[in-house]
């Protein structure tokens, strides 16, 4: 990520030595034009040499790190919240739909050409998210109609699975053959195994929860009970083994995290907040380790390049920004 020298705070002289090495310089892509829309979605190749962004004026390429736009194009979804790349195939999925109407989502083969080889749609609200599973051979839909949509790439019939009170934000795999889903109620719902046994519901968030993040597992590192990290409107990152439904701990942010992504080690997670700044957590602590300043306003979408050394933002009035750690 590149932008204007960006200023840290800290909260300990260990977490100043920290601090230093993920403040970022932030370089502005451009003037950002009045009334574009938001950018509300990002996803990087596997080798880390591209980017597509995604926002309601549709997809655009991007070279990484310049930025450079290759190609951009329209998709059939009125609004687009949501890329995730399945790296061993180069399936992209761009999920979205009509807000109060209908939810899909749109799959393409990479790199992405502008036209879509399936489209899938379900539900009475957009799909907010879209979470491929770690085999690659299914997925499954966070729906604003309060529901998740499962389905195959295989094809096949698309399962709706109920247990929301509220419309649905976020979905994540949390494990082998284990799930994890939030939004508006506030809970986070754990299911287990191909059939989405609902196995319990951890309530201790006290606001909307905006996203979920597995924990990457380090090279050589076994996998364990698996961490995985939760970002809420009540201002806290909070960090669980949903497999025993353990809360491990938690962080209490300035402003309220609207989307968090992994260093590829696992070693810190980073947050973008509503207020456009983001920072970045010690899992291992709960520490706030540094305060970085990122984009005018609301930063709705975070992804952290696969080498680990910078990442993309975007944010309001069509602001993406390049940020080196």
């Amino acid at each position: 990520m590149a932008k204007q020298p960006m200023t840290c705070t800290t909260s300990s002289p260990a977490a100043a030595m920290l601090a230093a090495a993920f403040c970022l310089a932030v370089i502005p892509l451009s003037s950002a034009r009045a009334a574009e829309p938001p950018v509300t979605a990002a996803c990087f190749s596997a080798d880390g040499t591209t980017v597509v962004v995604g926002s309601q004026a549709g997809l655009q390429w991007r070279d990484w790190p310049a930025l450079t736009v290759r190609r951009q194009w329209k998709t059939k979804l009125v609004q687009i919240h949501h890329l995730a790349l399945e790296p061993a195939s180069g399936r992209l999925a761009v999920s979205g739909g009509s807000p109060a109407e209908a939810g899909g989502a749109e799959i393409y083969r990479w790199p992405p050409k502008g036209e879509p080889t399936r489209s899938v749609r379900g539900g009475e609200d957009v799909w907010y998210q879209f979470a491929w599973d770690e085999l690659g051979a299914g997925w499954v839909a966070a729906s604003g109609d309060g529901n998740l949509y499962r389905g195959r790439e295989d094809g096949g019939e698309l399962t709706a699975v109920g247990g929301h009170s509220r419309g649905v934000l976020t979905v994540a795999p949390a494990g082998e053959s284990w799930w994890c889903s939030a939004g508006m109620d506030r809970s986070l719902r754990v299911w287990r195994g191909e059939r989405f046994e609902a196995v319990r519901s951890l309530d201790n968030h006290s606001g909307v929860v905006h996203d979920l993040a597995l924990r990457p597992v380090a090279a050589g590192q076994a996998a364990g009970l698996r961490m995985l990290a939760s970002a809420s409107e009540d201002r806290t990152v909070r960090f669980w083994q949903p497999a025993i439904g353990r809360l491990v701990r938690f962080a209490r942010l300035p402003s309220p995290p609207l989307d968090i992504d992994w260093l590829p080690d696992g070693s810190r997670l980073v947050a973008a907040c509503a207020d456009g700044r983001l920072r970045i957590v010690d899992p291992d602590s709960a520490e706030l380790v540094a305060e970085l300043a990122g984009v005018a306003a609301w930063a709705y979408t975070l992804v952290v390049a696969p080498s680990g050394r910078e990442a993309l933002v975007g944010g309001a009035d069509g602001q993406v920004r390049r940020v080196a750690l």
